[in-house]
């Protein structure tokens, strides 16, 4: 009898942690379901004729007319092939940012190092339609670049160069996005190392003082500093 009850006793236990640990993830399961699930209703759109102000269930149903229509018009091409242009671009620049990080990283002058990084920085947190904004500001026709180079004669409009938009809008997309890897601050290159004590010596590494010029990016455990050789 008295087996007996501890059992119930720990199957009456078990349900409580099992909801404990539903509980748990139940946020989780609702935001991966409100963001990653439910914004595939908006696929309908493709399937319907959608008008402005119409409830959606009492536009007409067309099934695949829209994909039809897209893919017959004569820019479809010059679209397409624009997308896989920019694509191979932007995948082509993923090492760039990393040898800027360690180009920066070796730089000496600790404030122009942060100036620079928050620069670099600043437009990660800026979204599109603002950087496009800004873009438009200072390359447009009446924009701040060709005011001011208007008196030397130079005119060009780099929103609308088609010799130039690969290459402007490369660099836009480079310097929205440096910020994926540089977001540590880069630490400045270490010359010394630091390692415990050699165990022959029997004296113990916190009663000694370090008199090296690490000793103050030394932990106390890690007294004993030696300057690294060269490589």
């Amino acid at each position: 009898m008295q087996n007996s009850s501890v059992i119930n006793a720990i199957n009456l236990r078990k349900p409580k942690k099992d909801w404990a640990g539903f509980f748990l993830l139940l946020p989780v399961a609702v935001f991966i379901i409100m963001f990653s699930y439910v914004p595939l209703a908006g696929w309908y759109f493709s399937l319907i004729e959608y008008k402005l102000g119409q409830p959606i269930l009492s536009c007409r149903f067309v099934g695949l007319e829209n994909f039809r229509n897209l893919f017959a018009t004569r820019s479809f091409s010059r679209v397409l092939t624009n997308t896989m242009i920019f694509s191979g671009l932007k995948y082509g620049m993923l090492f760039l940012p990393p040898i800027f990080a360690i180009l920066l990283n070796e730089i000496s002058n600790v404030h122009f190092r942060k100036t620079v990084q928050t620069i670099t920085t600043l437009p990660h947190f800026i979204s599109w339609v603002i950087i496009y904004g800004l873009c438009y500001a200072l390359f447009s026709t009446d924009g701040l670049v060709n005011t001011l180079l208007g008196p030397l004669g130079v005119h060009q409009n780099l929103l609308i160069d088609k010799d130039a938009v690969y290459s402007f809008q490369s660099v836009i997309y480079l310097w929205k996005t440096l910020r994926e890897t540089l977001s540590k601050p880069p630490s400045p290159p270490l010359t010394r190392n630091c390692m415990k004590p050699p165990p022959s010596t029997g004296q113990d590494a916190s009663a000694r003082p370090c008199t090296s010029p690490c000793r103050a990016s030394c932990p106390p455990s890690l007294c004993f500093c030696f300057w690294a050789s060269p490589t």
